[in-house]
């Protein structure tokens, strides 16, 4: 494991929460400074990860802040960020997740058009016919396989098909409890 404290100071206000803590030799002839004391470590990417490079090796920001002020993330858990800003690099932001946890805590992604995480309009081609269908789906934790039941809109109508699949994914990822208001829940109303 290696020591980040040697290499880096936790600073808030840095973008990615780090500053150098000693200079860093480079170049041709080995003796240019590339980064001086108290400059920002690394950069944050297009994803908006903030990543550092250290000994040929690229690292993610948070995982450093969290190894410096907490020790070794152990296997099979991750570092997340609990309010969903990958900016933030506060102490109070960031915690240890295993990988089911971190999914439960993602914002509902951009490209949704239902307002409601795992509830997507389908069509479907039965016959030659096409059908709507609103569709309910989540990741069983149990059997570790996505679901789904579909809500057909030529027999319920739109409202009622979309409010019963919205009724249904809350009710079966109320079971696994782990899942957070960010991830869409809020806005259902039972």
């Amino acid at each position: 494991m290696i020591d980040f404290s040697e290499w880096f100071y936790y600073d808030q206000t840095s973008p990615t929460g780090l500053r150098i803590k000693k200079v860093r030799l480079g170049g041709k002839d080995g003796k240019s400074v590339i980064v001086n004391v108290g400059d920002i470590a690394g950069c944050v990417q297009s994803d908006g990860y903030g990543k550092v490079s250290l000994k040929s090796k690229v690292y993610y920001a948070h995982r450093i802040v969290w190894e410096m002020h907490h020790g070794k993330i152990p296997d099979g858990m991750m570092v997340d960020h609990i309010v969903g800003d990958k900016r933030n690099y506060s102490l109070e932001n960031l915690r240890l997740a295993s990988p089911r946890e971190n999914t439960c805590n993602k914002v509902m992604p951009s490209n949704n058009t239902s307002g409601v995480v795992g509830v997507r309009l389908y069509e479907k081609e039965v016959k030659g016919k096409v059908y709507s269908y609103w569709r309910a789906f989540w990741n069983n934790y149990e059997t570790r396989k996505q679901e789904y039941k579909d809500f057909p809109v030529h027999k319920l109508g739109n409202e009622v098909a979309w409010d019963s699949a919205c009724a249904y994914r809350n009710e079966k990822i109320n079971s696994f409890v782990i899942y957070t208001e960010r991830h869409g829940l809020d806005v259902l109303k039972l």
